[in-house]
């Protein structure tokens, strides 16, 4: 568990802090962001920087093609996208 060894290394919730997960959420399950957004959310005056896949019907329609050709290769690779989402949904997810 990611939470307990950072808080188990020195970590104090209680200070401000920043938090990158860029090229991550798009692998994760929507459960999976959920909570690693409720645990970042629980670090006092904090700060979370996040790379996010939109829905297909957000993408431009210009890069829509390639945007399906990169998904398609991350499911063939193994590790296919779980999640995608709306600016506005994620950033009012944990607020």
């Amino acid at each position: 568990d990611w939470w307990l060894k950072l808080n188990e290394s020195g970590f104090d919730p209680r200070r401000g802090a920043v938090f990158a997960s860029l090229g991550v959420s798009m692998y994760l399950t929507a459960q999976a962001n959920e909570s690693t957004l409720g645990l970042i959310g629980s670090a006092h005056d904090s700060t979370f920087v996040v790379s996010f896949q939109v829905p297909p019907d957000l993408v431009e329609p210009g890069e829509r093609r390639t945007h399906q050709s990169v998904k398609r290769g991350a499911q063939r690779g193994g590790s296919p996208w779980q999640s995608a989402y709306r600016p506005e949904d994620l950033m009012n997810s944990r607020r």
